[in-house]
Parts: C-alpha cells; structure tokens; sequence
C-alpha cells in the first residue's frame, strides 16, 4: 500500500493498474463502475487544470504537497514532479502555520516561486478527514494585477495631492514673475527632478520671463544662460505645437535639436517638458524639468507635468488679464486727467478774449484778435471731441465709409499743404515727395485724408524747430499697396512704446506741461481708419531721440469704379424766416445772433410744445431743431410737423450733439431734411439755412456731420 507521504497516483497511472488488475484475475465485471469512477476522476483532474487559481493537496501532519494543479506550476515556475512531496513550508510558511494548526482560515500572504520571485497571494486552507489521515486543500489566487493597480491608484493619488499643492502654490502667485518662479518650485518637488526652469512670453524665440529652480546641491546657472534658441533647441518643439516632451538622456543627446549646451551651463540628465498656453490656444512658453532622481522620467511625471502646465497657463493668463485691466484702469485715469487738461486749457483765452471783447473797440485791432483767439480755441475743442466720437465710433462699428475711387497721391498731397503753414510756423522744414501720376485706391477721402492729417500732426508735435519731416507715396504692385510714409527727425519712441503706441489714450508725452498736447487718439484713429479700409499701418524708430517713421498701406483699386455722383444741392438766395428750437438759452440766443447777422428773421423756441406752437404761428421756411429736448424730443416735433398739412414743407434740419449713423438714420424716419453734427460751422450753417425742402427729401436725408 502507498504511504501518505509518497506522491499520489495521477489518473493514468491508476488507470493502467486496474485494467491490468482486471485482465490477470479475469474479473471484468466491475470494468463499468471502475471506468465511469475513472472518467469521473479525468473530468475533475481537467477541471482542477483549467481554473485560473492554483489548488495544492497537502497532508496535514506532514505538511507534504500530495498533488498540485496545473495553475500551482505556472505560479511556482515547477513541474508537477518537482511539487509532488516538497514541504508546503518552502512556499508558505503561513500556509503551514495555519495548516499545523489544524484549521481553516484565509490569509493573504506570497508564494516563493522556484525563480525566488514571490508571488503575492490569497489563499483559503480548507481542512478535510478520511480513513487514511487528514487533508488540506490549499486555494490561492495570483493578485499581483490587484496590487499593481491599487499601488497605480495610491500613486495616482499622491500625485494628485501633490499636484493640488503645487497648483496652489502657483495660483498663490500675483505676479508674472512670481508665478513663473512657483512654477518652476512646484515642478521640482511634482516630478522628482533635480533641475527645473520655465520661459513666458516669447519676443523672437527668447523668453520674457523666466523662472527656475533647483534641489539642494545642484549648480547654479549663470544669468542668461537658460532657453538659448540661437541655433535652436530640442525644447521649441513645444512652442511648435508639441504638448509634451519626455526623453531619456540617450535620447535627448540623439535628437536632431540638440547641440550640447552653452558654456558654464549645468549639467543635465534626460528632459522631460509641457507648454504653457495663452489666451489664443497658442504656445507662449514651456516648463522644463532634467535630472530625475532615481531614474528616468516616465508617463506618470509626464501627466502631472502636463497638468500642472494646464493649471499654470490658466492663472498666467489671469494674472496678465488683472493686470491689463489695471492698465486699462490706469490709462482711464490718465485720459480723464488729460481730457480735463485739454478741454480746461482752451477755455481761459476764451475767457480772455471775451473779455477784450466787451471792452474792446468793436472793429479794431484788439477785437478782431480776440476773435481770432476765440476761433483757434472753438476749433481745437471740436478737434478734441470729434476725435472722441470717432474712437467711439469706430470701436463699435458705427462709422460707415463713403467709398470711392479716389487718388491716393493727390489726397496725400493736400493733406500735406494744408498743414504745410502750421509746419512753417514751427520751423520745421517738411518735404513732400508725391508722384504726379494718379494712386488709385478705393476709399472715403475725408476719411483718408484724415489718416495723413494725424500723422502729419503727430510729426509735427514731436519735432523740433530746425528738425524735418518728410511725407511721400509709392507702390508696391507684389502686394497690391499704395503707401504713404511719414518720416519724421523728432523725439523718437521709445521700445516699450511700440507695441502700444496705436491703443486709445497711449501717449508718449506724459509730462506734467503737456507741452505737445493731445488725447492721446490721434494714432488710435489712424489704426482703426485704415483697417477699415482693409489696410495696415506699422511705425519704425530707432529709440529716443532717434526720430520716427509711420506708414499705412491702402489695397490698390483693382476695378476702377465709377463714383456716386454727389447729390445736388438747390439753394435759395435772400432773407428766410428761421424758427431755432435749442433747449440751451446761450446756444438759442448767439445762433439767433449769427443768423440775424446774415438778413434772416429768426424766432426762438426753448421746449418742443413751443417750437410746434411758434411754428403754426410764425411759418418758417426752415427749421433749426435739436434732438434732446426736455419733454418732447426733436423726433417727435419733426413728426407733428410732417403731419400738419401747412408745415409739411417746411425745411427741418436737425441741429444736435448725436451724430452718430444710427442717429442719422433716426432722423430722416422721424422726416428731418438734414442732419447737422454739433457744433456746426458758420458754413453749415448758412447752407442748411439756404437750402428748399422738396429737392432735400427726394434726395435723401444728408448729413454734414463728421
């Protein structure tokens, strides 16, 4: 009889043995019942053999292996044979403690496989009894996958820990530079490395800003000598579009970018990197991490990385949000300083002139200069607000362009001639270098000349007397430009001031004389003009004191187009009964004045109710009427007008303040003739007053506003 000790028969074995028992003793009878317990037990031995698990059959006062399947083998690198009688002590001796305990139990524990590679495991010991002894029947699952992923989860977990404290410590950060520098801190201790650095904003390839760090016992970098792109790098992949970098330092020293480093630089190991982003979605810069202690960077250091960058760039773009709102703010703050400055300053010589009037001999020498005075002044404020609607125009879409073809040199030079005598005043020599053949652009000529005009007169501030200014067009047919340049010997432009120069209210002349003048929107209109007319303008200076030079490309005219003819305008001479409806009494008043000056008989109306009243009673031929009344406004007095059969061809002209293309439009539903922008020209003035109804409202409601 086999002893418990020895190895147990497997199925063939015992199969064999009962055949040939069964031919020696000729008893066959029992043949059916001894194969189908036989065929049983191959089922059950299949079974054992295709179940993930590894079962063992031990004894219980031996601890000795009595039979092992297939998944035990592969788990513990054995044979079958090489199982069969080993101690289960040698593969588990808390396996062994439980099994010479004589109990059940579960225990997770790790199997020594004949490699020495311990297999972590759980496993359930099942006792069992017979006629020849005690049994335990070992189950034990391979959880190498489990631990591997709960040790993944728990790694995952600290990272992102880790990656919540480095976020907040860049988030902390309130200014650029800072920022950058907590960047760089907080990769260090994310990713492990030994080494870190970050650039930001790009000006030809070199960073703006940089931050960097480094772990205790590194070498320190020499200023300059981080993110050299003078013969490229292997990190402006990320500034090409690249999310990512990570690389061995085999293959950091193998990458077609790599051309060693610079001089007294560090030393690095491997590179692992993230873009930072900008508001647009495109690259602004990178974070860099090199010497990984331990090892190299792998995917997990790569994702946090990542993340943290995607963090970084967020708060990036916060911090440059706060503070060009500060900007903003403080630009704001400025141009109200500047605009109480610029409107109080005319306001005294008026004053003055006022009073030399009052006190001067009406028609002599002294009146006529304070009259004089008195026009310059009223000129340069217009100036001044009118350039404040067109910013405001023009940002919000509202300026609508009167296009035609036009020559471009020609509107060019008399731009240049008008201003030639304030040039000449100054001392300042100015050269015109226009060709005589025609430059065909499509474009509005008020508009364009405009254009010239501010250029001309920001040349003329910043230049002083014995200086010299020079104006000229060309063209460039590649393109398809036309170009005028104004080049000027005068202050210069600082560099921070470039990028910067065409934005509203930005002046160079901020000192507390405000010697040269201005709002600061003469440029800022220059940009928003041309662009509509689907050009570009650029301005060039070598630095302060170094002169400036401005130009602006129109698009050439492709398909010469022929111009709208211009509406024809009937005037009618003598005197006309004139009914003014103006809320303001100063403004009431001298317009009566100036109107009574030239023949007219003028009545006065300070509310709507009364404009309608005097206009039933006196039967003007035309009508002056502002918009903002008090009570009923001048849309509604234009529509009781239009509606009284005696008054229906009265000439109205709207005289007021809103001047805006909507406002003209409002106008003309409401039956105005014409629109006059506030405050009109003795000119305007005396055409709006000249002009019959009938021939205005079949052509249209015009209007002479800017």
């Amino acid at each position: 009889m086999r002893k418990r000790s020895e190895p147990a028969e497997s199925p063939e074995e015992l199969r064999e043995k009962i055949i040939g028992f069964g031919e020696h003793s000729g008893r066959k009878s029992f043949y059916p019942e001894l194969r189908e317990r036989l065929f049983t037990l191959e089922r059950f031995r299949s079974l054992l053999d295709h179940t993930h698990d590894a079962i063992f059959v031990t004894e219980v006062a031996g601890e000795r292996v009595a039979d092992v399947n297939q998944a035990a083998c592969r788990m513990l690198e054995c044979t079958r044979q090489q199982l069969m009688g080993l101690s289960i002590r040698e593969i588990s001796p808390a396996l062994a403690d439980l099994i010479a305990e004589a109990r059940n139990g579960q225990v997770v524990t790790s199997l020594c496989a004949r490699s020495g590679h311990r297999v972590p495991v759980e496993a359930t010991v099942a006792i069992g009894g017979g006629a020849a002894g005690r049994d335990a029947v070992i189950v034990a699952r391979d959880v190498s996958e489990r631990r591997r992923a709960e040790q993944a989860v728990e790694r995952s977990r600290q990272g992102l820990a880790r990656l919540a404290e480095a976020s907040l410590s860049v988030m902390s950060r309130t200014d650029p530079e800072g920022l950058l520098q907590g960047l760089s801190e907080a990769a260090l201790a994310l990713t492990g490395a030994r080494m870190t650095a970050c650039g930001h904003g790009l000006l030809t390839g070199q960073p703006l800003l940089v931050g960097s760090a480094r772990a205790p016992g590194m070498p320190v970098n020499p200023p300059g000598m981080l993110f050299q792109v003078i013969r490229g790098g292997v990190y402006m992949e990320l500034l090409e579009g690249a999310e990512s970098i990570r690389l061995t330092d085999e293959q950091l020293r193998a990458h077609p970018r790599w051309w060693g480093l610079p001089d007294r630089h560090a030393p690095i190991r491997g590179l692992l990197g993230a873009r930072l982003l900008g508001r647009s979605g495109r690259s602004v810069g990178m974070i860099l991490a090199t010497d990984k202690e331990g090892g190299d960077f792998n995917e997990e250091d790569e994702s946090l990385l990542k993340q943290l960058a995607t963090v970084a760039s967020l708060a990036l773009q916060h911090v440059e949000a706060r503070i060009s709102l500060e900007e903003a703010d403080r630009r704001k703050n400025q141009f109200l300083a500047v605009l109480s400055h610029e409107l109080r300053n005319p306001l005294a010589p008026i004053r003055n002139s006022l009073y030399v009037l009052d006190r001067a001999e009406p028609g002599g020498e002294q009146a006529r200069r304070a009259q004089a005075v008195i026009d310059r002044q009223v000129a340069h404020m217009t100036r001044l607000v009118d350039d404040l609607l067109d910013v405001t125009r023009i940002s919000r879409g509202k300026i609508q362009l009167q296009r035609e073809t036009l020559d471009f040199a020609d509107v060019t030079r008399r731009a240049a001639e008008d201003h030639l005598s304030a040039f000449v005043t100054s001392g300042v020599e100015l050269e015109i270098a226009i060709p005589e053949s025609p430059v065909r652009i499509d474009g509005d000529r008020t508009r364009v000349a405009q254009v010239i005009g501010n250029l001309l007169q920001n040349a003329w501030r910043f230049t002083p007397s014995g200086g010299r200014v020079s104006v000229s067009v060309e063209v460039d047919e590649t393109p398809g430009q036309a170009i005028a340049r104004v080049r000027d010997t005068g202050a210069g432009i600082a560099p921070e001031m470039l990028p910067r120069l065409f934005e509203p209210f930005m002046q160079a002349d901020t000192t507390l004389d405000r010697s040269k003048g201005g709002l600061g929107l003469g440029l800022a209109l220059v940009k928003g003009l041309v662009e509509m007319h689907g050009g570009t303008v650029s301005v060039e200076s070598e630095g302060l004191g170094r002169g400036a030079e401005f130009a602006v490309r129109f698009p050439l005219e492709v398909a010469q187009r022929v111009a709208d003819a211009p509406r024809s305008l009937v005037p009618v001479g003598g005197a006309r009964r004139v009914l003014v409806i103006e809320d303001n009494v100063d403004a009431a008043e001298s317009l009566r004045e100036v109107l009574e000056f030239g023949g007219h008989l003028v009545e006065v109306a300070y509310t709507g109710a009364a404009g309608i009243e005097g206009a039933r009673a006196f039967r003007p031929d035309v009508i002056l009427c502002d918009i903002g009344l008090p009570g009923m406004d001048g849309y509604e007095v234009a529509r009781t007008i239009r509606s009284d059969p005696q008054l229906r061809d009265t000439t109205l002209v709207a005289l007021t303040g809103y001047a805006a293309p909507d406002d003209v439009a409002k106008a003309r539903e409401a039956g105005f003739d014409l629109h006059v922008a506030k405050p009109p020209s003795m000119e305007e003035i005396q055409q709006a007053v000249s002009l019959r109804s009938p021939e205005r409202r079949a052509a249209g409601l015009p209007s002479t506003g800017p």
